[in-house]
């Protein structure tokens, strides 16, 4: 019959179609079950890394800021560099004060980079505490030294000092990023993260961009 050997090239191409079909198909859950087991993968290493980046950074903040403790700075550096690696390369202490409290921090200090005069460089000069201020030739904020305000949230403490002494004594409150990490931080008694944010310290005139954990103080 004419018509039988078209029936069974149809038949056959269907089936062909039906096995084809059925290959994508199954490589195609292959490929999601991978997929999905490399995000699970990818989901626990991100938890780990960030267990471990809290609880270092709770031992800083432990050190740095309970001022029952009352260590020095080169016992807050040496834990500082106990806990250093990649996802941890510096860490500061920030103080809140108040204006009546300004005239003595700057003074403390001063002392401070006295003592420690062989890891600041050369060029830098202490302006008191800084922070972002308007430019008076631009629209933007700048660092300069910071105006009168109620309170401060200033870096009393920071590790290394030497590519990061820009930011001391610098009032992270004056920055609307940094200053809603620290409410949020003060109000929840927790750890909060900042959004991505230009660094005060540069390298090689370079500015450098960061995310900031922060914890309540004792």
């Amino acid at each position: 019959m004419a018509f039988l050997p078209l029936l069974v090239a149809v038949v056959t191409l269907v089936a062909t179609a039906m096995f084809v079909s059925l290959g994508v198909l199954a490589d195609r859950r292959e490929r999601q079950r991978q997929l999905n087991h490399h995000a699970t993968d990818i989901v626990r290493v991100l938890q780990q890394s960030w267990s471990q980046y809290e609880v270092k950074a709770l031992w800083l903040q432990s050190a740095g800021c309970d001022q029952r403790l009352n260590i020095t700075y080169s016992e807050y550096y040496h834990v500082y560099q106990r806990l250093a690696d990649e996802a941890c390369q510096n860490a500061n202490c920030v103080r809140r004060i108040t204006q009546e409290e300004r005239d003595q921090r700057e003074q403390e200090t001063r002392a401070f980079l006295e003592k420690h005069a062989d890891q600041v460089p050369t060029d830098y000069v202490y302006r008191g505490i800084t922070g972002l201020e308007p430019d008076p030739n631009g629209t933007e904020l700048v660092i300069k030294e910071r105006s009168e305000q109620p309170v401060y949230y200033t870096v009393r403490w920071i590790a290394p000092i030497t590519p990061n002494i820009e930011g001391l004594e610098c009032d992270i409150y004056s920055s609307p990023i940094r200053r809603a990490t620290v409410d949020q931080a003060l109000e929840t008694q927790g750890s909060a993260l900042s959004g991505r944010l230009e660094l005060v310290q540069k390298v090689g005139g370079v500015s450098g961009y960061s995310v900031l954990l922060m914890h309540a103080g004792v």
